[in-house]
């Protein structure tokens, strides 16, 4: 499994159709972010982990991971019926709910995201992808058990646990450090991402 997410992440990180999409992404939020002034900078700002001197990305995505997880742990013993309680379906049906509530973290990746480039941009945007993916099935699942329909519902989180490993795997390829702390301040791109761009 490790092989083939490396492979993955392999064509993902020379994908260079990846780059006008991109840095399309990035210009729109940079905008959003100059209409709303002084507070969208300081909201930028702390999401990134400049006031810590940390990205905040790594330890927020530690809760829709937890959660997401014991949910899964406990449909899977409820699957192979050695765990028969109601209350226990409730408990995976309140850490799914958590877990998206949770997915607020998706915005601190937004804020490391916007100051990569190259190869990290595209891998972040890949990253983000399967992770937006990943919530959209995690809450088709919550409404269908809502709808009474929880074996449906636990076999629609298979694909969310088939896109984990690979945005667990361009989690960890991708390097988020807070940004220099000159505003506005970018690393250099590279002759083909900048080629790219051109011919956008």
């Amino acid at each position: 499994m490790g092989k083939m997410t490396d492979a993955a992440i392999g064509q993902v990180e020379t994908a260079e159709s990846l780059d006008r999409p991109g840095y399309a992404l990035g210009k729109a939020i940079s905008r959003t972010g100059q209409v709303g002034g002084r507070p969208s900078k300081m909201l930028a700002n702390a999401l990134h982990g400049r006031p810590y001197g940390h990205p905040v990305h790594p330890i927020a995505v530690t809760i829709p991971i937890g959660t997401w997880t014991l949910a899964f742990g406990l449909d899977l013993l409820a699957a192979t019926g050695l765990l028969r309680d109601r209350g226990a379906a409730r408990a995976a049906d309140l850490a799914l709910k958590a877990g998206a509530a949770g997915a607020i973290a998706a915005a601190t990746g937004i804020a490391d995201w916007q100051h990569l480039n190259g190869r990290d941009r595209r891998v972040g945007l890949a990253h983000g992808m399967v992770n937006t993916t990943s919530l959209g099935l995690n809450l088709a699942s919550i409404v269908l058990r809502a709808r009474g329909r929880r074996s449906a519902g636990r076999w629609t989180r298979v694909g969310y646990w088939a896109g984990r490993w690979f945005a667990l795997g361009t989690g960890r390829s991708t390097t988020l450090r807070p940004a220099s702390r000159s505003a506005g301040r970018r690393p250099a791109r590279s002759r083909a991402t900048k080629c790219a761009c051109a011919k956008a």
